[in-house]
């Protein structure tokens, strides 16, 4: 099984973003995610109320007294770790940036289901006047950085079948022709699988 490099540190991610898990770990659960400082930051000082991430388990001894000191522990060890992008977080990078030239939507770590993954990437096809999107919740990126595995889910606002497939074909083309192993019979209503991904993404450019 293919992972991300930090599960061997001494600051192994979360299992998702959706459970809060220790400190540290959520902090390197985001890393892995490619937030960057700033947005991190925002979490731990607006986004949650002021006392409780302090209220949080720790595996770390003595405990650091400030937010920053646990980031600043974990994005050493993950600068250490993972210095620069894996060629499979460029490929998944660009398979978006060509989708979006081919008139296709593309929503990636939005949304916690298909549900809500297919509402964000909908909003961003009406953006691009445009019916066809793809998308992968942030429940699949969470098994994409523990286990290597990526469900990429597609639709068309078009009530049809054949667009639905001709959007599938797109979707399914474009990962293949950036080597990312997927795998599909075809079906409308069926996700796509891409396997054996190493998702590693370097260290956002705002950290300290």
């Amino acid at each position: 099984m293919i992972r991300h490099a930090m599960f061997d540190s001494a600051y192994p991610p979360s299992d998702s973003l959706s459970v809060m898990e220790t400190v540290e770990s959520d902090i390197s659960m985001m890393l892995c995610r490619g937030q960057t400082y700033e947005k991190i930051l925002w979490y731990y000082n607006e986004f949650l109320d002021p006392d409780e991430w302090q209220e949080q388990a720790s595996n770390i001894n003595p405990r650091p007294e400030r937010i920053e000191d646990y980031i600043k522990l974990v994005s050493d060890e993950y600068r250490r770790l993972v210095p620069k992008s894996s060629a499979h977080a460029k490929s998944i990078y660009d398979v978006g940036w060509f989708l979006e030239e081919a008139g296709i939507a593309w929503s990636f770590d939005e949304g916690f289901d298909q549900s809500e993954a297919a509402y964000y990437a909908q909003r961003k096809a009406r953006a691009y006047d445009s019916n066809d999107y793809a998308c992968c919740t942030i429940q699949d990126v969470d098994r994409l950085i523990s286990t290597g595995v990526l469900y990429v889910g597609f639709s068309s606002m078009i009530a049809s079948k054949e667009e639905h497939e001709k959007t599938g074909r797109w979707v399914y083309n474009e990962l293949t022709e950036r080597g990312l192993n997927p795998e599909w019979d075809g079906d409308a209503s069926a996700r796509i699988k891409c396997s054996n991904l190493l998702y590693e993404v370097k260290l956002a450019p705002d950290f300290p």
